[in-house]
């Protein structure tokens, strides 16, 4: 055997026992690092967060006579915790397309954790224009 094939075998031996005590030592080879943002640690979800995500809404909207926007909406919480505070935005949409000003709402009445509550003939405020559609969305709330 020659001193060429006998170093490259004794430099193979020496990489892959480099290897297994790396290994064993808990150390991992990995690539280069990734190019990006440094992974961030998940954010802890608040209540809040949590009911407002689980809470659901239902709705029907419409404009009286002397053109004040009137609805009933039904708050559907399906979230652990109890909710109150409810706030309520209706995006009014005109006949040409042209969006109204919005009109909120808040029910301050607790809708306990897996229940629903429905609030009748809620009044939103005058209404400006003649609404084709209405959009509502629960945008804030206070869980206990």
């Amino acid at each position: 055997m020659s001193i060429q094939s006998l170093s490259r075998i004794v430099g193979r031996i020496g990489i892959v026992a480099l290897s297994l005590a790396l290994v064993q030592g808990g150390v991992v080879l990995a690539g280069p690092p990734s190019k990006g943002a440094p992974a961030k640690p998940a954010a802890k979800s608040t209540p809040r967060d949590v009911a407002l995500k689980a809470v659901k809404l239902d709705y029907t909207v419409f404009t009286a006579p002397d053109h004040v926007m009137k609805g009933t909406f039904t708050v559907d919480n399906q979230s652990p915790y109890d909710v109150s505070g409810v706030k309520v935005r209706c995006k009014p949409v005109g006949g040409n397309g042209v969006a109204l000003p919005a009109k909120e709402t808040t029910f301050n009445d607790v809708v306990k954790a897996k229940a629903s509550k429905k609030f009748v003939q809620v009044s939103l405020g005058p209404v400006t224009g003649n609404p084709q559609s209405t959009s509502c969305n629960v945008v804030d709330l206070k869980a206990k």
